[in-house]
């Protein structure tokens, strides 16, 4: 079996042996990791962690230094202790995209699937490697499949597969990061769509969900640490003491249509620094709104616009951006609610504090993925 064929397929165990997988979410400067176990009342934490990645091991979701990435993943490994992992590919590398096939058996929908996919992604069959979601079968309204695809360059997933394999660890699966997201903050049957903000350290990934579907997905260069270069440099003061100003300060005050000006500890340096987040956002936004949403064709009529917007990841946090966010967009901002899909909080309490488990998330959908598969990936 050709490697591109095994990466992203799943090994499912029979159901005596179906146990939560441990979610791995590998970026560019850290690694995260959560685990569920099973408890009396359901799902339950059982361990989670992060470690930083040394500069230049990843860049822009390319591994440049396998063997020191391959001698950190042996440590994760002994650390986490279970080797079955579910683990998140660099959005960077990933092309999202939605088409519609007629008729055919569902064996068949592959080959007609690799058939299409070159309209739509830059790369030769022989160089992609994809998964895939049937968001629509043929009935009685409808005649054809539609269908969500995520496809990678089959050099990434296979540099991804055979360190994660060389380290000790049995990759169960590979998926994008947004669809690890939305399958943890989302609810499957939801039909409005949705823009998730992913903001990190050095980057954030933008998402376009409908319920657990993603429709799009992009990454933009700014992140926290620009943020916190910034502020020291616009404030003479160190890069530990913008930190901490940035955390505890923010915007310092909502926003309002009555109240333009955006100030932190210095007028506008953080609205400045977003900005550029914004425009993107706007951007993606527009582009939606005026042509990505013609392709959701879904079981009942709706609008497709975006009508909300959801943060998560470690600078989500930020006091006063949400508000900043909603009065740039117009729309309802808030921050994501990781355990939604894992946890009743009648029976559970998360040990991870709020705040924290927004750096968590992509992690926590991919410990949600089944093992079992459900007939919507190949």
């Amino acid at each position: 079996m050709h490697l591109a064929d095994h990466i992203l397929r799943h090994f499912p165990p029979p159901a005596y042996l179906d146990a939560p997988t441990v979610g791995v979410d590998l970026s560019d400067r850290s690694v995260k990791w959560l685990k569920f176990e099973r408890g009396k009342h359901g799902l339950e934490i059982g361990s989670w962690g992060e470690q930083d990645i040394p500069e230049g091991f990843i860049e822009d979701g390319i591994v440049k230094r396998p063997n020191e990435l391959q001698k950190q993943l042996v440590s994760l490994r002994a650390m986490i202790g279970e080797p079955e992992v579910s683990v998140a590919l660099p959005e960077e590398q990933a092309y999202i995209v939605s088409m519609e096939l007629p008729s055919m058996r569902r064996r068949d929908l592959r080959e007609g699937i690799l058939l299409s996919l070159e309209q739509y992604v830059p790369l030769s069959p022989q160089e992609v490697i994809f998964d895939y979601e049937i968001i629509r079968s043929p009935s009685r309204d409808f005649d054809g499949y539609q269908i969500s695809v995520a496809a990678f360059p089959d050099v990434v997933a296979r540099s991804y597969f055979n360190i994660f394999t060389a380290a000790g660890f049995i990759p169960q699966s590979f998926e994008t990061e947004s669809q690890a997201l939305a399958r943890a903050l989302m609810p499957a049957q939801d039909i409005d769509a949705t823009m998730i903000l992913d903001i990190g350290r050095i980057r954030t990934g933008i998402a376009i969900t409908c319920g657990q579907t993603v429709w799009f997905s992009s990454s933009v260069s700014i992140g926290g640490a620009a943020v916190t270069s910034h502020l020291a440099e616009a404030l003479s003061i160190s890069r530990e003491v913008a930190e901490s100003r940035k955390r505890e300060r923010g915007f310092e005050r909502a926003v309002s249509t009555q109240d333009v000006d955006l100030p932190s500890v210095q007028p506008a340096t953080l609205s400045d620094i977003f900005s550029p987040l914004r425009d993107e956002v706007l951007k993606h936004m527009e582009y939606w709104n005026e042509h990505g949403r013609s392709r959701v064709r879904l079981t009942r009529e709706h609008e497709g616009e975006i009508t909300a917007i959801v943060l998560v990841g470690g600078e989500a946090n930020l006091p006063g951006l949400t508000d900043y966010m909603a009065y740039s967009t117009g729309l309802p901002v808030r921050l994501g609610e990781p355990w939604v899909n894992a946890l009743s909080f009648d029976d559970v309490i998360p040990e991870i504090v709020r705040g924290e488990d927004l750096r968590f998330v992509s992690a926590i959908g991919l410990a949600l993925r089944p093992s079992r598969d459900r007939g919507t990936y190949k």
